[in-house]
């Protein structure tokens, strides 16, 4: 569960949501499930076995989909971006350098991506211990009707951010024309 440490605002929480789009795609393959196991009850077993075999094109991404969202809560504050899933994995703003939406026309949800460092890079391996480890370098709020609210938010949330350690740490310009 989480918790913002202290002086830190919530300005906006959400949840993945399931669109009628991929609803409809997983009872399309419970039906054809239904269908071939008729076929294959009814003595018609290659033609049933052929449709339980087409059955698991719409269940497996269906059932991957959901479960890999199970249970997440996301949050936006004024320091911070969070995902809560058993575990809470958060990135501040100062390690985030670009915000992407990546929209699945096919389901109508999208995915808004906080990528770290180089954005064509979405993992990397790491070697520690002398083992080498995969990192994801993004965290992620999977399966959003409307990703724009929360990347507006995250936005003006690290601008205000930035602006705030600027004014406690300023940095002097070398090119600037004060005395």
């Amino acid at each position: 569960m989480f918790t913002p440490e202290e002086g830190e605002l919530v300005l906006w929480r959400g949840s993945p949501t399931y669109s009628s789009r991929l609803l409809a795609f997983g009872f399309l393959g419970a039906s054809l499930v239904g269908v071939g196991s008729y076929f294959v009850y009814f003595g018609m077993s290659d033609v049933g076995i052929a449709i339980l075999g087409i059955s698991v094109i719409p269940i497996v991404p269906t059932i991957l989909i959901v479960l890999s969202v199970r249970g997440a809560r996301y949050y936006i504050t004024n320091m911070r971006v969070v995902r809560a899933r058993g575990r809470i994995q958060f990135r501040t703003y100062m390690q985030i350098d670009v915000v992407r939406v990546d929209r699945s026309k096919f389901f109508g949800l999208s995915t808004l991506y906080f990528l770290l460092g180089d954005q064509r890079v979405m993992t990397s391996m790491v070697k520690k211990d002398g083992k080498y480890y995969f990192v994801r370098n993004y965290l992620s709020f999977s399966l959003l009707k409307d990703p724009k609210e929360p990347a507006k938010i995250a936005r003006t949330a690290a601008e205000e951010y930035y602006r705030t350690i600027r004014s406690v740490n300023p940095v002097k310009q070398e090119n600037s024309k004060e005395p």
